[in-house]
């Protein structure tokens, strides 16, 4: 295995797509994506000069992402990630976790002081994020609206 972690650039989005597209049709997800809604997704979220993401090679094998955009906050700026996936095949290395660690590295080159995002809770992500210190906000409430048209 020769691993390669880099910046994201539009060269990946076609890759990425197909990761994402096929890493969360498996459990505990069982979501259908399909190719171009992976790949509208992905692009919508890196189309922005806050966008940012890493992806990791294996030679030429896309096998890991994460993507998210950077925001000011007071005096600060923080990374909300928006995706994160690593191949199946790839799970279970300590993969994600380099990933991370890499992210977190490129957030303090650029001053990025807090990272934050959103995960299910009690599935295997919720522990993943917390053993990578991450920890619940107990001061804040995520919430939702499902809007019917008539």
């Amino acid at each position: 295995m020769k691993l390669c972690f880099k910046n994201m650039d539009k060269k990946d989005l076609d890759k990425a797509a197909k990761l994402f597209q096929v890493a969360f049709q498996q459990a505990p997800w069982n979501e259908n994506w399909t190719y171009q809604q992976s790949f509208e997704r992905l692009s919508e979220i890196m189309s922005t000069h806050s966008s940012i993401g890493y992806v990791i090679y294996d030679n030429e094998l896309l096998i890991g992402m994460l993507l998210g955009r950077v925001l000011p906050y007071l005096d600060d700026y923080e990374l909300i990630i928006e995706e994160v996936c690593i191949a199946q095949g790839y799970q279970g290395q300590n993969l994600g976790s380099r990933l991370l660690d890499y992210t977190k590295q490129q957030c303090l080159q650029k001053n990025i002081t807090h990272i934050s995002l959103n995960t299910i809770r009690g599935f295997l992500s919720d522990v993943f994020y917390q053993k990578n210190g991450f920890y619940e906000k107990t001061d804040i409430v995520c919430m939702g609206c499902q809007l019917e048209g008539e």
